[in-house]
């Protein structure tokens, strides 16, 4: 594996030639989670609970960040043709 590029394998089942996976699926459940979290870290601060804020704080960032691969790679296979 040079420069981080991998090699696709050849088919070994029956999957489909095309086969491709829900991305925009997952950054509606990504955005839904960081709005939900954000609003909780929000609550929880305002309630004086700040464990539970940092803990909502904490899975907020981990909704950005798959946000953010997701919209990655949405943008690196837009346009490419299929197999």
């Amino acid at each position: 594996m040079t420069g981080g590029m991998t090699t696709r394998q050849e088919r070994s089942g029956t999957e489909p030639t095309q086969a491709r996976s829900a991305l925009g699926l997952r950054a509606f459940f990504s955005g839904f989670g960081v709005v939900v979290a954000a609003l909780g870290a929000v609550l929880a601060k305002l309630s004086g609970r700040p464990g539970w804020a940092v803990t909502f704080a904490g899975v907020c960032l981990v909704a950005v960040v798959d946000l953010v691969v997701v919209k990655r790679r949405m943008n690196r296979t837009r346009g490419t043709p299929p197999r």
